[in-house]
């Protein structure tokens, strides 16, 4: 929750997806090394490049659009396989 990210429970918490904890990673990489806080995201810029092996679920996709909303100038681009 400090990162601004929150994983939805669906039938158990989802916060250990990769998709999650890769966007975690992230979000705590802007907050530490580029010393942004919440409110200061949309100062960031660059892009994330994120591959998952399966169609991400919808915790991880309400994930992505919340990182989205934090750091507005981050290029998002997500691809799976199926």
């Amino acid at each position: 929750h400090e990162l601004g990210l929150f994983a939805a429970t669906l039938r158990h918490s989802r916060g250990g997806d990769g998709e999650f904890q890769a966007l975690q990673a992230c979000a705590r990489c802007c907050q530490e090394e580029l010393r942004c806080d919440l409110r200061s995201g949309a100062q960031v810029e660059g892009e994330l490049w994120l591959h998952v092996s399966e169609v991400p679920c919808l915790s991880c996709v309400g994930a992505m659009a919340q990182f989205r909303k934090l750091y507005p100038r981050v290029r998002l681009v997500v691809s799976f396989t199926l």
